[in-house]
């Protein structure tokens, strides 16, 4: 979007119903009656007030993007409604984009994958979704809709599902008005990695309660500034998360003490960017995940053995860093890097030569007097890498356990070629819950 010498309307206050809360002139959220619940007030006070950057760019998400396209995040089957004049209505989904940024691009580009997957939906009348978008800071989301209706004045938006923008607040209770149906969809990307680990607790819980009653979908996760690597859990509301504490006789649980589970993990990466990245092109495919600020919130810190021994590793992370663990063992499979390859890797970038940085090395190659790829051979290779050790990591995962139902973990590689794979964490064989869960604030404290 582009300023184009237009003189925009002022944005329009808005004004939210008591159940969500009213928004002040500064921005913030005063919660009035809120379905919050009141055991996860007790947050630490460094936690309180995060510093939001807001930093986004173009293209940022494009890989969540894709995995919508996919049908990796579908959405409920809702059911067509019934005017007062008796004319069937088309299925209204809402979808939430929290977190608007310097400016709405990763929102435009959602909403044109969000279009494309409701034009391909199952249902027999199509879906009309709307997109609301919400930014925490007043300053970014005026700007935000100035450059929309920019974008609107040049005809940009003439293909895409009506995108509304308004302010939120830092509790995460959603700005939705009473006549709106609930979100089938949040996404709440590169959101919560600003804050403390009670405060993000607090957030996915209170998103996810905001969600439609069955089949509604969070997303959450960190992407790499330019794009290139992002890791994003999805939780969906199902009956098996409302009422298993109902079936175990505690009937009294609310929705704050009910075991979230998580159930998929995406992990894509731009296997064309990697290839021309001298940093992350030296590294194996699980390393591009497990780096510190390409993790969701909660499992930050946790899962590299730098930074956390075994013995210090929270419940709720211990899954992932054993995931992550059985994806380097898949990858030293594939093509182990030897220190005599690692030296003569070196040797070739300190000579100076002509040979591209983004290069990929095997025992075969160094022996050659005279090494040079191009970009396409390293791009390919690295592509064949990356879909081999996905491959690994999947026979991996299922040699690892005993019963192939449905509720068995996998790993599906079907998209490993575009970069994308995906982990259903399944459940605990023992208890029946959810293999890997959103810790309560209780349990955080405990660790």
């Amino acid at each position: 979007c582009q300023m184009n010498g237009h003189s925009p309307s002022p944005p329009a206050t808005v004004h939210l119903p008591p159940r969500f809360g009213t928004v002040t002139n500064q921005g913030e959220t005063s919660l009035i009656e809120t379905d919050v619940p009141s055991s996860l007030e007790a947050e630490e006070k460094e936690d309180r007030h995060p510093v939001l950057q807001g930093n986004t760019s173009p293209g940022r998400l494009r890989l969540l993007d894709e995995s919508l396209i996919l049908g990796l995040m579908n959405f409920p089957q809702t059911a067509c409604d019934k005017s007062d004049t008796g004319e069937v209505d088309f299925p209204r989904v809402t979808v939430v984009d929290l977190g608007l940024g310097d400016s709405p691009s990763t929102t435009l580009e959602f909403a044109v994958a969000l279009k494309n997957v409701c034009s391909m939906s199952t249902i027999a009348s199509p879906l009309e979704p709307k997109i609301i978008g919400v930014e925490v800071d007043n300053d970014r989301l005026e700007r935000c809709i100035r450059l929309l209706q920019d974008a609107s004045y040049s005809g940009l938006l003439q293909n895409t599902p009506p995108i509304e923008l308004r302010l939120g607040g830092t509790s995460f209770v959603l700005p939705l008005i009473e006549s709106e149906p609930r979100p089938s969809m949040i996404r709440a990307m590169n959101v919560l990695r600003s804050y403390g680990i009670p405060h993000a607790i607090k957030g996915l819980r209170t998103l996810f309660q905001q969600l439609c009653h069955e089949g509604g979908t969070l997303v959450e996760g960190s992407a790499e500034a330019g794009g290139k690597v992002m890791v994003a859990m999805v939780l969906k509301r199902s009956k098996m998360n409302l009422t298993y504490h109902v079936e175990n006789g505690d009937a009294s649980s609310s929705d704050d003490e009910v075991e979230l589970g998580i159930d998929a993990v995406i992990f894509a990466a731009d296997l064309d960017a990697i290839a021309t990245d001298p940093e992350l092109n030296m590294l194996s495919a699980h390393s591009w995940f497990n780096r510190h600020n390409h993790l969701p919130r909660l499992w930050r810190g946790f899962c590299d053995v730098e930074e956390c021994s075994d013995e210090d590793v929270p419940r709720w992370a211990l899954p992932v860093r054993e995931f992550l663990r059985t994806w380097e063992k898949a990858c030293s499979c594939v093509l182990p890097i030897t220190p005599s390859v690692q030296e003569r890797l070196h040797e070739i970038m300190d000579q100076g030569t002509n040979c591209p940085r983004s290069v990929t090395v095997t025992a075969a190659q160094t022996s050659s007097s005279k090494i040079c790829w191009t970009e396409q051979d390293s791009t390919t290779s690295l592509r064949d890498k990356f879909v081999l050790g996905a491959e690994e990591l999947a026979r991996g995962i299922k040699s690892d356990n005993s019963s192939l139902d449905s509720r068995s973990p996998c790993v599906k590689t079907d998209w490993a070629s575009k970069g994308i794979v995906v982990w259903y964490p399944g459940l605990d064989p023992t208890s029946g819950t959810p293999a890997l869960l959103v810790p309560d604030i209780e349990e955080y404290y405990w660790w």
